[in-house]
């Protein structure tokens, strides 16, 4: 598997991981382990570029009060 540090040197070391079936594992000290497909790691790629991202689906659905509170916070 190929690993590299993937945070910047004054921030806690934050790992990356590639497995044999092409998934991402991320490693974070006292945190659980994230797993990313290449293509969640080539949306976040682009989106840390500033580049445009087109979410197809929510995780969770909210219902419209809920968004709607959630878009009011401030």
């Amino acid at each position: 598997m190929d690993s590299c540090i993937i945070s910047d040197p004054s921030r806690c070391p934050v790992t990356a991981q590639r497995r044999e079936d092409g998934r991402i594992i991320v490693r974070t000290p006292g945190r659980p382990l994230q797993f990313f497909s290449p293509a969640e790691i080539d949306r976040l790629a682009r989106f840390a570029r500033g580049e445009g991202v087109l979410q197809r689906y929510i995780a969770s659905p909210l219902s419209a009060t809920e968004g709607d509170e959630l878009n009011h916070q401030g």
